[in-house]
């Protein structure tokens, strides 16, 4: 989380000015700031902000993390676009709403989550919301449920790791009628049932680790997946 520390303390570039002045920081500028040389995972995460956020999106990032994907997008998405980050660690979701105070306008309005997204959620299965570990609810509901009263996303994100089947069959109404475009990490065992599941719903599966230009249509999933509806 060494980039959240940077922009908590201090480090972070504010409100970017506004255009004109001599403070103004474009999108792009603004994104470098926020990771100036990305490696691994964090590369990964910019990349993908940049290629597949344009402005006024609606992005959903599940299993949200450090928040840096939903920090860069609610960058490149600009004042008319949502970012709803996702995360059951009460810790990180507290850091993102920290650091989203810091970057401020013209982002995207983000809004965190604090949640554990399933297939089924507690009031469903008739059970109590299970307890934090500091003694507060950890809810958990599933994408259906957190689509009520909120714009749905054209650009779902979903770090959840092995509940990420559960994860999809708790968000096929969203799928159905929101078509998002898809970015995600499946285990390998969960490659199949996930990739019949989407198949049904009419996506096509490319490699997200791929350069645009180079990604070729996947028959299943891979590590990373780039998920297109027809």
């Amino acid at each position: 989380m060494s980039f959240l520390r940077k922009i908590l303390g201090g480090g972070g570039h504010g409100r970017g000015g506004r255009p004109g002045t001599g403070g103004y920081l474009s999108p792009e500028q603004r994104l470098v700031r926020l990771l100036p040389a990305p490696k691994g995972e964090a590369r990964f995460l910019v990349e993908w902000a940049r290629e597949l956020v344009g402005t006024g999106e609606v992005v959903w990032d599940v299993g949200a993390g450090t928040g840096l994907f939903s920090l860069a997008s609610a960058i490149r998405a600009g004042a008319n676009g949502v970012v709803v980050a996702v995360e059951a660690k009460p810790a990180r979701a507290e850091a993102i709403r920290r650091a989203a105070e810091v970057l401020g306008a013209p982002d995207a309005r983000l809004e965190v989550v604090e949640a554990e997204v399933t297939e089924v959620s507690e009031e469903a299965r008739g059970r109590p919301p299970a307890r934090g570990r500091k003694g507060g609810a950890a809810r958990r509901l599933t994408l259906d449920e957190l689509a009520a009263g909120r714009k749905r996303p054209t650009l779902l994100r979903l770090a959840v790791g092995r509940r990420l089947g559960l994860v999809v069959e708790g968000a096929l109404g969203v799928l159905a009628a929101a078509r998002p475009v898809l970015l995600f990490d499946v285990p390998s065992h969960l490659a199949d049932p996930v990739g019949f599941r989407l198949h049904g719903l009419r996506y096509e599966f490319f490699d997200a680790t791929c350069n645009p230009s180079d990604r070729l249509k996947l028959e299943r999933p891979a590590e990373r997946t780039l998920a297109v509806p027809r």
